[in-house]
């Protein structure tokens, strides 16, 4: 992970199957990041199965690429409260310091995730344009496929994924 490479296909499988086995995923349930290719959409389809829990839609979250590069490369993170800042765009009061009032006169320094630099981006969106992307045209042959255009503000981004969740 810390490569931009991704988790064996067998473990994330697993993980997700103890996850949707237990009582509040009876209800319903969202996957974030998953699947990340074709053979894994067709795993998670007779995982479903198994559990009698079919895929009611497929969300993607669109954003311009550099867009999406900025929002990484900027994002900071506060390794004792977890609050999360972004240098361009929602950077801390304090500067490279953790501004949650939490932590007093003692504030902790923000942290850049390892794999939020910019060669392990160019690598994640390499394996993500050659194995994620065939999923868009997978899953809108089979009408699942819904876009939020992720390039707007928090709160309407929010407000388009939350319709095509709410049931």
């Amino acid at each position: 992970m810390d490569a931009g490479e991704l988790v064996t296909d067998d473990i994330v499988l697993g993980l997700i199957r103890e996850r949707l086995g237990r009582p509040d995923a009876a209800k319903g349930f969202i996957l974030d990041g998953y699947p990340r290719n074709v053979a894994q959409a067709g795993a998670l389809d007779q995982l479903l199965a198994d559990l009698g829990q079919p895929l009611d839609a497929v969300v993607l979250m669109q954003v311009d690429e550099k867009a999406l590069v900025m929002r990484l490369t900027g994002r900071r993170t506060c390794l004792d409260c977890g609050k999360v800042f972004n240098v361009y765009s929602s950077a801390s009061g304090k500067g490279e310091r953790c501004d949650n009032p939490v932590h007093g006169a003692e504030s902790p320094m923000l942290k850049q995730r390892d794999d939020d630099k910019e060669d392990v981006i160019a690598n994640r969106l390499k394996v993500y344009n050659s194995q994620t992307a065939p999923l868009i045209e997978h899953y809108r042959g089979r009408g699942l496929l819904r876009i939020v255009n992720a390039d707007q503000p928090v709160d309407l981004v929010y407000a388009e994924f939350v319709k095509f969740t709410d049931a």
